[in-house]
């Protein structure tokens, strides 16, 4: 049995539970970078040293050093130059593209793929706001890329909440106009390098043509794969089965095993890519199927990589 005490309605996430989420995000900081982001100070430590915040180490003077940094009683003693070394406490940039097209409209059992991917959405945007990161919200919808920048406090999201609740009520329009990939080719045009990339998707247009967007993401950023999914994506059963977008029903036959065969392949093309460029390029990935406790299990791979 599932434990799903913190999930709510299958079909629409509605405001109210996304703003609930904000009391699970605080969870997600130590209580160290709970006094850091209490005292307005950014929990990415930068891998750059200098002169900042937290006192690293003492190293023999190398040529470039700051002469400011010299450590005059070590110096004295050792009978040669030594530097204090530094590292910045820096607010981290945090890119979050959440799929919200009509595809992810859907659920077999548990909540539609629409509603996981909003209430996810929800908790990496208030865990960002925690941590003090500087970030930015890109949404695709059916019919356009909606963007929100340079979110520092929770009077700035409500914007993004709002197109959140509604993105996963049923829509009018009878097909999507917007790609995967012109929302990756928008997203390559909005980072910047040392970044912490969230993309979340059901990827069900994900191509071979993407794998160069991918590895330009990848250089020198953090990429995570948030892959949602139903359990029938990849294994359909033998039957007629109901299915059903939240305001309609309709039967599909899969009493033919190409069908089911066919059906699966596709799913485990996608899977693949992904891996495999995880696996090449270094990227984070996080399958989320959305019959699970997918917020508790979102929770703790961001526990786990302290993202």
């Amino acid at each position: 049995m599932n434990d799903r005490s913190d999930l709510s309605n299958p079909v629409f996430a509605h405001v109210s539970e996304l703003i609930a989420l904000k009391k699970t995000a605080e969870t997600l900081l130590s209580p160290t970078q709970k006094k850091l982001a209490f005292k307005e100070i950014g929990n990415f430590k930068s891998p750059f040293k200098s002169k900042g915040l937290n006192f690293q180490e003492v190293r023999v003077y190398q040529p470039g050093d700051d002469l400011r940094q010299i450590d005059w009683r070590i110096t004295a003693k050792y009978g040669e130059p030594f530097t204090k070394l530094y590292t910045d406490e820096k607010a981290r940039s945090v890119f979050i593209l959440s799929d919200l097209r009509t595809n992810m409209k859907f659920a077999s059992t548990g909540d539609f793929k629409s509603v996981v991917c909003a209430k996810s959405t929800a908790l990496l945007l208030f865990s960002a706001l925690n941590r003090l990161d500087k970030i930015n919200v890109e949404l695709l919808l059916p019919d356009k890329i909606q963007f929100f920048s340079n979110l520092k406090k929770n009077d700035d999201i409500g914007g993004v909440l709002n197109t959140l609740s509604d993105a996963t009520h049923p829509q009018s329009l009878p097909s999507d106009t917007i790609s995967f990939d012109q929302s990756l080719t928008f997203t390559t045009q909005q980072i910047t390098k040392g970044s912490v990339i969230f993309i979340l998707s059901d990827f069900h247009d994900l191509t071979e043509n993407h794998e160069k967007t991918f590895a330009l993401l990848a250089h020198k950023n953090t990429v995570i794969c948030i892959h949602i999914h139903d359990f029938l994506e990849k294994q359909l059963p033998a039957g007629y089965l109901p299915v059903t977008n939240g305001t309609q029903t309709m039967i599909i036959d899969t009493t033919k095993k190409s069908i089911r065969d066919q059906f699966t392949a596709k799913f485990d093309k996608r899977q693949k890519l992904i891996t495999n460029w995880t696996k090449k390029y270094g990227l984070n990935y996080l399958p989320l199927r959305n019959d699970s406790n997918y917020i508790r299990n979102l929770r703790f791979f961001c526990e786990e990589n302290r993202l």
